[in-house]
């Protein structure tokens, strides 16, 4: 195999990397309806999701979910969003006992003796990408300016820093690569004890089948992908 072709292969892989990263935060972000909701449910994601799912064991989940959902512009497809729409208040804005799932690393790591040095570190490295997460996510009812590590966040810049990979692969004229792997690696390293702990609750306690799927999903997806960072990221 050319090298031009393992390059264009490796862009691929983390432009996909980079699209989920952003699924992922957008669904943990706003509610899932309307014009939104459509392009989750409909062609081409379905079947992208549906393919990827299936590596996951999650495609029976998945089907479940689609046919629960309806065709786009039907009234079985408008009371879902609904209902989705009432979870995604319960379970992630408002701050009853027993049903809230907290998306921030504090609720999941109360007695860090680090915090102070992992809140610098995501500060920096917002900082370093000319991410301004406050301003970004300023009405985004489920982000605290004062949690700079939080899923939604953390989520989109996982985002950016495969896009910047992808980008670096296809000529990484200021040699940020390395940069970019180390990041990752940092990114992993303080963020995946909670984040796993928080995706798992969302799997096994969301009061929808759908955020139950996307947290089993974004749970598997980052597990597996993690596994592979060192392998499509040059040294």
């Amino acid at each position: 195999m050319d090298n031009d072709r393992v390059t264009r292969q490796g862009e691929n892989v983390w432009q996909a990397r980079a699209a989920f990263y952003a699924l992922f935060a957008h669904i943990l972000s706003v509610p899932c309806s309307g014009a939104w909701g459509d392009e989750v449910f409909d062609l081409p994601m379905t079947e992208i999701l549906q393919d990827v799912a299936g590596d996951s064991g999650l495609a029976d989940m998945w089907r479940s979910i689609m046919d629960e959902a309806g065709a786009a512009g039907s009234a079985q497809r408008e009371r879902y969003y609904g209902r989705l729409e009432e979870c995604f208040q319960r379970n992630f804005l408002v701050p009853l006992p027993g049903q809230m799932i907290p998306l921030g690393a504090g609720a999941y790591l109360r007695d860090d003796q680090n915090q102070e040095s992992r809140m610098a570190f995501f500060e920096g490295l917002y900082f370093e990408f000319s991410f301004d997460w406050r301003q970004v996510f300023a009405g985004t009812r489920c982000v605290w300016p004062n949690e700079p590590e939080h899923a939604v966040p953390v989520l989109t810049m996982l985002a950016v820093i495969a896009q910047k990979i992808a980008t670096a692969l296809a000529g990484d004229k200021d040699g940020r690569l390395p940069r970019y792997r180390h990041l990752l690696r940092e990114i992993d390293t303080l963020a995946h004890p909670w984040l796993a702990q928080c995706l798992d609750r969302i799997a096994s306690e969301a009061a929808e089948g759908f955020y139950r799927f996307f947290g089993a999903f974004m749970a598997r997806f980052l597990d597996v992908d993690r596994e592979q960072w060192e392998l499509d990221v040059p040294a």
